[in-house]
């Protein structure tokens, strides 16, 4: 049975202890990114971090944040480069945490020789976490190349080990489906042999929201997920109370 873990939001880090909050609610495990939590840098803080999950007895993983990830394809060796770096020095971190899922983004690309870029950083970057046993996943966006599912089918065959986390909502606004190449179920089962976790949210129309409430069609998309077998389902959406819901919507599935 798939493990529901909670996406920390800004509203778990508001209400001043996040990951308390994350087992209050019945979470035994959270996807921490750090678009809202700084990694800390220093040996005793990362001690305190891990003491407070043994604590709470959740399990963790690291999702980073994209900005870190937007220069892959640079022309710039320099951007390049610190890009890199910081993965390096993230997965890194994430060992001595001993978390072993860590998420990373593709970047933009618009010419081959932009891709090729892409393929090269990550293949580094893939090769310092295979050695930290460390499984790197790889989140779609919505564009024409990090929201394409066959050009994510070609990074992963230009990366092997890589694997995919699939963000539902991002797969669903992605160019893809909006231009009518395939929908959302063609899209999970062109990416399905690649994909190692979900995460999951909905659309209004307008913006993400509880899952269950929007426009994704679930009746048939939750067949096709059960099918993947995925053992990782994470629900990354605004508030906690969001968060809450869909996972109580997404335990009647399993139910």
């Amino acid at each position: 049975m798939p493990q529901i873990m909670a996406y920390l939001n800004r509203e778990f880090f508001d209400t001043g202890d996040a990951f308390g909050t994350a087992k209050s609610l019945g979470f035994d495990a959270v996807e921490i990114p750090e678009s809202f939590f700084t990694p800390p840098e220093h040996e005793k803080d990362r001690m305190h971090l891990a003491r407070i999950l043994k604590t709470y007895g959740l399990k963790a993983r690291w999702h980073t944040n994209p900005q870190y990830n937007r220069h892959l394809s640079s022309e710039n060796a320099v951007l390049r480069s610190e890009n890199i770096e910081r993965m390096l020095w993230e997965l890194a971190f994430a060992r001595k945490m001993g978390w072993n899922e860590f998420i990373i983004h593709p970047g933009p690309a618009a010419t081959e020789r932009d891709k090729q870029r892409v393929y090269e950083s990550l293949k580094v970057i893939n090769e310092k976490a295979c050695k930290l046993h460390i499984q790197l996943l790889l989140e779609n966006a919505s564009g024409a190349f990090d929201g394409d599912p066959y050009e994510l089918v070609r990074i992963m065959n230009e990366v092997p080990g890589l694997k995919i986390t699939l963000d539902l909502v991002h797969a669903f606004r992605s160019f893809f489906c909006k231009t009518g190449k395939g929908t959302l179920i063609d899209y999970l089962s062109i990416l399905s042999p690649f994909i190692s976790s979900f995460q999951f949210n909905d659309y209004d129309g307008e913006k993400r929201c509880t899952v269950g409430t929007g426009v994704l069609p679930w009746q048939t998309l939750m067949p096709k997920i059960l099918s993947t077998q995925c053992k990782t389902w994470t629900i990354e959406l605004h508030t906690v109370q969001e968060t809450v819901s869909s996972k109580e919507y997404l335990q009647r599935w399993l139910d």
